[in-house]
C-alpha cells in the first residue's frame, strides 16, 4: 500500500484505520476510478497505477477517423515490474463517454493484452448486440514505451475477426443452452 516502513507496533492501528476508510466508502465507482491514480497521497509516483480520468480527458486515443464506440485497453504495469498483480483496464466508450469498465488481472502472468481485447469485445457486445464493426475502434495504451507512440490502434481486420469470433461463441452458448433445455 506504499507504507513499507511501518513499525510492527503500529500495524494493528494502521489496519483499523484502513478498514474504516473502506467501510466508510459509499461511491465505489469513483473510488475504483480515482483511487488508483498515478500519484499517491504524498504526490509522488511510487504507485504503478494509471489515472484513467486523465487518460479519458486527454483523448489521445482518437486515432484516424472517429467512431461512435471505442474499446480502450490500458496497461497498468511496467515491463520491468517483477511482481504482480499485472493488470489491464478495459474501457468501453460511446460518443467519448465511459459506459463500461472492467479490469483484467493476473498475479504472475504479464501477457494480458489478448485477454483484455476479448474482455473489451465481450463488454461491447453485452451492451450492443447488433453493433456494426465499422462503428468501433480498439486502441491500446502502453505507458512504458520509451520514445514510441503510447497508443496503438488495433487493425480493422483484427477487430472484425475478434467480433465475429465472440459472436460465434455467444451463438454456440445459446445453442448449447437450447439443446440442454430440450433434453430436460
Amino acid at each position: 500500500m506504499g507504507y513499507p516502513n511501518i513499525p510492527y507496533s503500529e500495524w494493528e492501528g494502521f489496519y483499523k484505520e484502513q478498514e474504516e476508510k473502506v467501510f466508510d466508502c459509499h461511491d465505489w465507482d469513483t473510488f475504483l476510478r480515482k483511487g488508483f491514480a498515478m500519484k499517491s497521497n504524498s504526490g509522488s509516483s511510487n504507485s504503478n497505477t494509471i489515472n484513467l480520468d486523465e487518460i479519458l480527458k486527454a483523448k489521445d486515443y482518437l486515432k484516424g477517423n472517429q467512431t461512435k464506440y471505442y474499446i480502450l485497453t490500458v496497461k497498468d504495469f511496467l515491463e520491468t515490474q517483477q511482481q504482480g498483480p499485472f493488470r489491464y483496464h478495459v474501457l468501453i466508450l460511446e460518443n467519448d463517454k465511459l459506459i463500461k469498465q472492467r479490469t483484467v488481472e493476473h498475479r504472475s502472468k504479464k501477457q494480458l493484452l489478448t485477454p483484455a481485447k476479448i474482455k473489451g469485445i465481450q463488454l461491447l457486445l453485452e451492451q450492443f448486440t447488433l453493433i456494426n464493426p465499422t462503428d468501433v475502434t480498439m486502441v491500446h495504451f502502453k505507458p512504458d514505451r520509451q520514445g514510441q507512440e503510447l497508443w496503438e490502434k488495433e487493425t480493422v481486420n483484427s477487430l472484425d475477426s475478434m467480433i465475429k469470433e465472440e459472436r460465434f461463441r455467444i451463438l454456440d452458448l445459446i445453442v448449447k443452452h437450447d439443446i440442454d433445455a430440450e433434453k430436460s
